[in-house]
């Protein structure tokens, strides 16, 4: 391949659109030329935003006639698999939001597909490359908390407390619901410190029963749990924690590390702390060298995300793949995703099942 900038489209909603658009626009080696969108007044008035010229509400038209190099896909949850199929049929690499599918078949298929085409495949799992995420598991690795034990997370938000309008996101069967927002990163930094999760024992809540329907007054019975606790068992014996809600009050959330000799916290991805052999928690800077080629305060997720893209990028031309999440690493957590939806309609441990 030439080493021409890449032919992108984005395909998903508005808000996705202004999310990662500019984070490919502060990379040189690509370049959007299409935004796709069901929402096709949306999609236009990003695409003179970002002064993007094509602009389609039909996605199989789009890689018909455009023909990109690369689709980033951050439609709806229950509408990545068929989007992702349709993109490597069309010979497009792919970037897809997480969790891939709304199960481990569906991105099974979509895995074993994008190998078959030989295209490169990543999962945006951008949070890996926060300066706090980043460092914070290198000095896991380097043995500062010594042997690990326990993982503590929590991701509270009031994301959805305030919004009335009922849409997937209210609606289990479409992927709605905070174990699938929330808990795929925390559980890909889970796995790349511990290994695999072999246990899962979940449990849910729906805080807010009832949405209005967009444009109604009538409402609509909510099926997707707004706040979940899951408790997980790792192939080593270690555990892990995690705590998820959309509808607190305030925003929080924390990362730690619990070892034999130490511990790491990592604040609301900002605030990396720690302690060695009982010692109080004291600051620790993450190095520059940790720091992603584009940094904004305002926005934690833009410069992470041109990471992501630089190593798409990377891959795509040279074959490199360090540390680039991929449809197998997306695999790995719907495995776990499965099992903790499992746990929470049985009552009973989910197990992550391997095939």
């Amino acid at each position: 391949m030439e080493d021409k900038p890449l032919r992108v489209a984005v395909v998903g909603s508005d808000m996705a659109m202004r999310a990662q658009v500019p984070g490919f626009m502060a990379y040189s080696e690509t370049n959007v030329v299409t935004l796709c969108s069901k929402d096709k007044t949306r999609a236009q008035n990003a695409a003179i935003q970002f002064g993007v010229r094509a602009v389609y509400d039909n996605y199989q038209q789009m890689l018909d006639e455009v023909r990109p190099d690369l689709v980033s896909i951050a439609v709806p949850l229950h509408q990545r698999h068929e989007v992702a199929i349709a993109a490597l049929n069309a010979g497009a690499h792919i970037i897809c939001e997480s969790p891939l599918a709304l199960d481990a078949q569906q991105a099974a298929a979509m895995l074993r597909i994008a190998e078959a085409a030989q295209r490169v495949h990543v999962v945006n799992f951008a949070a890996r490359y926060l300066p706090g995420i980043y460092y914070h598991a290198v000095l896991a690795e380097q043995g500062y908390v010594g042997e690990i034990r326990m993982v503590e997370a929590t991701h509270f938000s009031s994301a959805m407390r305030g919004v009335e309008d009922w849409d997937w996101r209210s609606d289990a069967a479409l992927g709605g619901g905070v174990i699938n927002k929330f808990a795929p990163r925390y559980i890909d930094a889970i796995h790349n410190l511990l290994g695999d999760v072999v246990e899962v024992t979940a449990t849910s809540d729906i805080f807010v029963k009832e949405r209005y329907l967009p444009a109604s007054l009538s409402r609509q019975t909510v099926t997707a749990e707004d706040a979940a606790t899951l408790s997980m068992k790792m192939a080593g014996g270690q555990r892990a924690t995690l705590a998820l809600s959309a509808v607190m009050p305030g925003m929080h959330q924390r990362f730690a590390l619990y070892g034999d000799r130490g511990v790491l916290v990592l604040e609301d991805d900002r605030s990396l702390s720690g302690s060695q052999q009982g010692w109080l928690l004291s600051h620790i800077a993450p190095p520059m060298e940790y720091r992603p080629p584009v940094w904004d305060s305002a926005d934690l997720l833009l410069g992470p995300f041109v990471r992501l893209v630089q190593l798409t990028v990377d891959a795509i031309r040279y074959g490199q793949q360090d540390n680039l999440p991929t449809f197998a690493d997306g695999l790995r957590v719907q495995r776990v995703l499965d099992a903790a939806h499992e746990s929470t309609q049985t009552g009973r441990r989910g197990t992550v099942k391997d095939r």
